[in-house]
């Protein structure tokens, strides 16, 4: 058997082929390490949004659960507090309420706008899945500058609902308490 040996100049391509293969392979690792972490960051998006959704949820059925004991309680306690102030309570919790109303009204019709628009988004571009990412980007970062354009409106109505929920509230308490404390007086 002969032995055959390789020259200088074909040891030299042959190792600057092993390093464009090491390097290709490298890229294409990089790629697959950077689909993962797009996918995971995706996955994160979506735990966070869930989670934001249901602690709205559970703030609204807080804020149900409170107007309910309002008007549970001021029914009950209506015959008893005959006042002007007792009706102002009245007034400015059912004020509170349909701001509260209103704005998830509109916070749902606003929601459902946009996820109607994505869908029509991924319903016209399937085919082009370049394309379809590049609106979608778009798309998302039209509906976050929307988002931030709703903090003022959402804070004015936070406000217009709150203050007036919390005030009628706090004065059926102190109407109550204050005909409690009278009832339990006038026994002994």
């Amino acid at each position: 058997m002969e032995t055959s040996y390789l020259s200088a100049d074909e040891i030299e391509v042959a190792l600057k082929s092993i390093d464009r293969l090491e390097s290709e392979l490298n890229v294409h690792e990089r790629l697959i390490l950077a689909s993962f972490r797009k996918q995971a960051t995706e996955e994160q998006k979506q735990v966070i949004t869930h989670l934001l959704e249901k602690s709205q949820q559970y703030n609204n059925v807080i804020v149900a659960g409170s107007y309910t004991a309002f008007f549970a309680a001021w029914t009950l306690f209506r015959s008893t507090l005959q006042s002007a102030v007792y009706d102002l309570a009245f007034l400015s919790v059912l004020f509170s309420v349909l701001i509260f109303i209103l704005w998830n009204v509109y916070s749902s019709f606003v929601s459902g706008k946009d996820l109607i628009e994505k869908a029509e988004l991924l319903n016209r571009y399937t085919y082009d899945p370049m394309y379809l990412f590049k609106a979608l980007n778009e798309l998302n970062q039209e509906l976050i500058k929307r988002a931030l354009a709703r903090r003022v409106p959402w804070y004015f109505a936070l406000v217009l609902s709150a203050v007036p929920g919390i005030a009628g509230g706090a004065t059926l308490i102190v109407l109550i308490g204050r005909d409690v404390v009278r009832r339990l007086w006038l026994m002994n």
